[in-house]
C-alpha cells in the first residue's frame, strides 16, 4: 500500500512538470539516429519509446490543462452577478422606453425614463 501511494506521489510530482521542448528535440534526433542504424535490431529502438512516453506525458498535460481552463470557464459564468439579470428583466418588463439597458449612443448600459431617453449612465 505505502509503494502505491508513493508511486502515485511520483507520478503526480514528475506529471505537474511541463517537457522540456530541447529533451524532445534530443530524444528525436536519438530516435531518428537508431531507426536508421544497422544495430537497431539487436538493440532495438528505446529512444523512440521515450519519445513515445514524452508525447503521451505532452498529451496529458494538455488535457488537464484544457479540463482545467474550462471548469474554471464554468466557474466564471456560475459566478455571474444576478443583479445585472435582474435589472435586464426589470427593463425590459418597464416597457420599450423605460428601463436599465445598454445604449449604443452613449457606448454604455443607462437608466432611461418613459420616453427613452437615458436619465444617468454608468
Amino acid at each position: 500500500m505505502k509503494k502505491f501511494v508513493l508511486m502515485i506521489l511520483l507520478f503526480a510530482s514528475t506529471s505537474s512538470f511541463a517537457v522540456d521542448p530541447f529533451e524532445v528535440e534530443r530524444v528525436e534526433r536519438s530516435c531518428k539516429h537508431e531507426k536508421s542504424s544497422i544495430l537497431r535490431d539487436r538493440y532495438g529502438t528505446p529512444s523512440c519509446d521515450h519519445l513515445g512516453r514524452l508525447y503521451e506525458l505532452e498529451r496529458e498535460q494538455q488535457h488537464i490543462r484544457y479540463a482545467r481552463e474550462f471548469n474554471e470557464s464554468q466557474e466564471r459564468i456560475a459566478a455571474t452577478p444576478q443583479r445585472i439579470i435582474v435589472e435586464h428583466r426589470i427593463a425590459r418588463q418597464n416597457g420599450v422606453g423605460s428601463g436599465y439597458r445598454w445604449n449604443g449612443n452613449e457606448g454604455r448600459y443607462c437608466n432611461h425614463d418613459a420616453a427613452g431617453y437615458p436619465t444617468n449612465c454608468y
